[in-house]
């Protein structure tokens, strides 16, 4: 169950970290390289 809300907790955290770099960059989208099934952010 901690792991679970630990997850849940770094992926909000990645969320707005992502979504403040597009705000900051004028609404420029981050490119996304899709691997083996997971997203990397570049």
């Amino acid at each position: 169950m901690d792991a679970c809300i630990f997850e849940l907790n770094a992926l909000q955290s990645r969320y707005n970290y992502l979504l403040r770099l597009v705000k900051e960059s004028g609404g420029i989208a981050a490119s996304r390289i899709y691997s083996e099934g997971a997203v990397t952010w570049v």
